[in-house]
């Protein structure tokens, strides 16, 4: 039950402060986010684990949250997520990525309609850099208080 409990008030933080106080609008998470401690020895890559939000620089100043689960240095699991915009309802899905010289670079979709989302820590901040089809979208995130990684 307390699980339950914990995993409800992670969900109404994390949506809550993702993107509301500019759009009014919440990014959707799933309800199993399992954020588990990362190595100290990956340094300022290891700051990086947990919940993340912003808005992208695209023309619906879209919400965004990134949820760093996992990082090592075989692979990292992570959560996307976004906010409705243009019609679509947004949504969410868990993708796995790596840690690239100072970054942690995610990557899902087929040749077609591939997606690169590119996070670099700065300062207290992640810079998030969205790649797909030619097009590039920037947002500063900044990160959200979570219960203690497991």
């Amino acid at each position: 039950m307390l699980l339950i409990v914990v995993a409800i008030a992670t969900l109404t933080v994390l949506g809550g402060l993702s993107g509301c106080g500019t759009t009014g609008i919440l990014t959707p998470l799933p309800r199993d986010i399992n954020i588990i401690a990362p190595d100290p020895s990956l340094g300022k890559i290891a700051e990086c684990s947990g919940a993340w939000s912003g808005n992208w620089d695209n023309p619906y100043f879209q919400a965004t949250t990134v949820v760093l689960e996992k990082i090592d240095r075989a692979e990292v699991i992570a959560v996307y997520a976004f906010g409705p915009y243009n019609g679509y309802s947004g949504g969410s899905l868990r993708v796995v990525g790596k840690i690239k010289n100072d970054s942690v670079v995610l990557e899902w979709g087929d040749v077609n309609a591939k997606r690169t989302v590119t996070l670099t820590p700065v300062g207290d901040k992640l810079h998030a850099e969205y790649r797909r089809g030619g097009r590039i979208n920037r947002a500063v995130l900044t990160k959200v208080p979570t219960p203690a990684p497991k």
